[in-house]
């Protein structure tokens, strides 16, 4: 495990917020690729680092309601 960025705090399969210069998408976490997966389509796609510009947990997503 990398222990040297807030990345290693996620946990597998955590659902994220991914912001793109294609806009905010919902991204999955995952620990054994070390890397996000945004669904589109129905397929999960890997989302190349150099495309995220900022990322987060979506439980912190204040906008998101239940």
């Amino acid at each position: 495990m990398r222990t040297d960025s807030a990345l290693s705090r996620l946990k597998d399969g955590e659902l994220c917020i991914v912001t793109t210069s294609h806009g905010e998408h919902e991204a999955r976490w995952s620990v054994s690729g070390w890397c996000f997966f945004i669904l589109h389509r129905g397929t999960p796609t890997i989302c190349p680092p150099e495309d995220i510009e900022e990322w987060r947990p979506a439980s912190m997503d204040m906008t998101r309601r239940l």
